[in-house]
């Protein structure tokens, strides 16, 4: 059982940034499953995807990454982010598809 020395108190944002919620977790607590329990704590939409930033530092925070191994330290604030999975994201011509359609 890990000792209560080891753990630490953070703060996570909803997307919003309206909502706040303190988690105390252990070293080897993973980002992802902290995102898990605080997205049930806010009942946010489980259909959406979700990543977290820790604002003292503006990193992207990977899911497999451990508290320990990720720099968080007592008192940080971590926000999440609805993230977009798919999809089309850019214009219908880019420049690739005119240098090509000018050869054609």
């Amino acid at each position: 059982m890990e000792s209560k020395e080891n753990k630490i108190t953070i703060t996570v944002l909803d997307p919003s940034g309206s909502s706040e919620k303190k988690v105390t977790v252990g070293p080897d607590a993973k980002i992802s499953n902290i995102i898990k329990q605080v997205v049930s704590n806010f009942k946010l939409p489980n259909d959406q995807s979700y990543d977290a930033i820790l604002k003292r530092t503006n990193t992207n925070l990977t899911p497999d990454m451990t508290i320990g191994k990720s720099g968080i330290k007592d008192g940080d604030v971590i926000r999440l982010r609805t993230t977009q999975e798919g999809g089309f994201c850019g214009s219908k011509t880019s420049k690739t598809s005119k240098r090509i359609s000018r050869f054609s």
